[in-house]
């Protein structure tokens, strides 16, 4: 089955053992702030019977499960409000405390957030998420002395053990005892697991005491085989480049730039090369240094959270928060804070973040870009369109907001204007690299849906030409040949070595198997359709082809338990009518070898 999505941004997964590793410490880092900071069960529960029983006040009552109301529905401002209200009937309820603090911070209202938060350490001392805040916000203040008494207090094991080191170095580095905090530092730098942050923080005290060899080491050991963000290789790109390193900068920004709207970052440190500009550092200050310390924690409990489902986004969100309370001018933690927001599904609060991105960097236009597409999510699909035309009429150099615009209007199924919109894409492109294989994929997937074949067929190929082993070239067009009753043979071929890229993608083993089915090997289809529907449970195509499998094996039962099935899992008009007559009629008696279309 052919299953089309938007594409991953380059720089939002890794790979290999060393990414593998980090994402083990990073999943123990949503352990320790989900389950350390809410270990709600019982409290909550208790909460719940309190209400119900009618004591304490009603307005206690009526206050908590509005609250309580207002976080489903997303609207966290308004669950901070009546958790407040709640509180002040109970303020000496614990659990309450905790969470009206957690619910302040994540919204940026320090000021609540700062008459609550000592509370909840007075009563909860390894809190760490209070304990973090208060030491953020003694930090703010130029209360390094007090800073550091919040980090002693926080208790000193497990994980906390592995992460005090980077706070305590900064504000050691803040109080003018650079040693200690380098000394430090270094010392957690050979922990397995913890590399890449501490030799990245490193770095940036080597930087800013000006010993720029010790620096560029850990620089590049930060980096790895697999940087674990952009912010990694745009730091030494603009370290290379303040050394007057020009030719090791461009091979960096070289190696890792693409058409992708964020990997503008870099394309911006190639314009500084070409114009001879030196940039500033990336970290200024010690302040700078702690806001990457945040933005760092912040930005992997949110991926470790997108990707475990876990329930972190709220203390990322804290975070993120703090990072940008500690630098003003942090347009990452902007962004940061308005992907959170994406995943949460509050699109207006993430377009009003992403429009607090500086119209000068590079993020300015990736966030104008994903304003875009939160208009779109929030069925305002007309004022996205306008915005992705109007920046391409800006900047015809960049082919990044017609990819936007165009798998918009893919979605949208407005086709032919996604095909000339993808056109102008490809006539953009000076040079046609192995990156520009989504191109002509994109554009193929198009122009399959609006009916011409022909020159679908074309682009899908012009696309395996570029990337030979991409699996999702591989699917749709071995899926698009089967279902036109084409080169059925090499279609199983082009399926097979999909099914050997991605063996768990639901919808590529679903292929193997139709393609199977396709050529009348029902039996040797069965076990691929089967592992499918485990793989993709709810997706009513892939579904419908198991059942008619079960048919042509003779499972009758189990054929139309499927198609009911099917029908229960969102079926369009055309698959519903066509699972409806097979209930009533079945399938017509197979032969042996599907017949190919010449």
């Amino acid at each position: 089955m052919v299953h089309i999505s938007f594409f991953s941004r380059k720089f939002s997964r890794g790979c290999g053992n060393a990414s593998l590793r980090w994402r083990c410490v990073a999943l123990l880092l949503v352990l320790v702030f989900v389950l350390g900071a809410c270990d709600e069960t019982h409290q909550e529960a208790g909460l719940r019977r309190a209400g119900a029983s009618g004591a304490p006040d009603a307005s206690f009552s009526g206050s908590y499960l509005a609250g309580q109301h207002a976080a489903v529905i997303r609207d966290f401002g308004a669950a901070a409000d009546f958790m407040a209200a709640a509180l002040a009937y109970e303020p000496g309820n614990q659990s309450l405390l905790r969470r009206t603090f957690y619910l302040m911070a994540g919204e940026g209202r320090f000021g609540e957030a700062d008459a609550i938060a000592g509370r909840v350490l007075e009563n909860t001392p390894d809190d760490p998420i209070a304990g973090l805040y208060l030491m953020a916000r003694a930090f703010q203040a130029g209360q390094y002395a007090d800073a550091l008494v919040y980090l002693e207090r926080m208790p000193q094991r497990g994980l906390n053990a592995y992460l005090h080191p980077l706070f305590s170095a900064w504000t050691h580095f803040a109080m003018g005892d650079a040693e200690k905090a380098i000394v430090a530092m270094d010392r957690q730098a050979q922990v397995e697991g913890f590399e890449p942050i501490y030799n990245y923080h490193l770095a940036l005290l080597y930087d800013l005491e000006g010993r720029a060899d010790s620096a560029e080491r850990n620089y590049v050991s930060a980096l790895g085989d697999h940087p674990l963000s952009l912010r990694t290789i745009e730091t030494l790109g603009n370290f290379y480049e303040r050394q007057d390193r020009k030719e090791e900068a461009q091979t960096l920004y070289d190696r890792y730039i693409s058409d992708d709207s964020i990997s503008l970052v870099l394309s911006l440190g190639q314009e500084r090369l070409d114009r001879g500009d030196v940039p500033g550092r990336v970290v200024k200050s010690p302040g700078d240094g702690l806001a990457e310390v945040f933005y760092n924690l912040s930005l992997l409990l949110h991926r470790q959270s997108v990707f475990y489902q876990q329930t972190g986004y709220g203390f990322a969100l804290v975070f993120a928060r703090l990072a940008m309370d500690l630098r003003e001018d942090f347009d990452d933690a902007r962004v940061l804070a308005a992907e959170i927001y994406e995943t949460q599904e509050r699109h207006r609060a993430a377009i009003a973040m992403y429009e607090r991105v500086s119209p000068k960097t590079a993020w300015g236009w990736f966030g104008r870009i994903r304003i875009a597409r939160n208009y779109d999510l929030l069925e305002a699909e007309d004022q996205a369109v306008r915005l992705l035309r109007k920046m391409a009429k800006e900047r015809p150099d960049r082919i990044d907001v017609l990819v936007e615009l165009g798998t918009l209007l893919r979605v949208h199924e407005r086709y032919r204007e996604a095909i000339k919109v993808y056109s102008e894409a490809i006539r953009r492109t000076k040079k046609i690299k192995a990156r520009h294989w989504t191109l002509f994929y994109a554009r193929g997937i198009a122009l399959e849906q609006a009916g011409t074949w022909k020159e679908a067929e074309a682009d899908l190929l012009r696309a395996l030409e570029l990337q030979p082993d991409q699996p999702y070239v591989l699917n749709y067009l071995g899926y698009s040949w089967l279902e036109k009753g084409q080169k059925l043979a090499q279609a199983q071929r082009l399926i097979e070595r999909a099914v050997a890229l991605r063996p768990k993608d639901g919808f590529i083993v679903d292929s193997l198997g139709w393609a199977l089915y396709h050529i009348g090997k029902y039996d040797e289809a069965l076990p691929h359709l089967e592992l499918a529907v485990q793989l993709r449970p709810h997706d009513p195509v892939i579904n419908d082809h198991l059942g008619d499998a079960y048919w042509q094996v003779g499972r009758r039962y189990e054929a139309k338990f499927q198609w009911r099935r099917t029908l229960a899992f969102d079926a369009d008009a055309k698959l519903g009518a066509n699972i409806e007559s097979k209930l009533k009629r079945g399938l017509p008696i197979a032969v042996k070898k599907a017949t190919e279309k010449q």
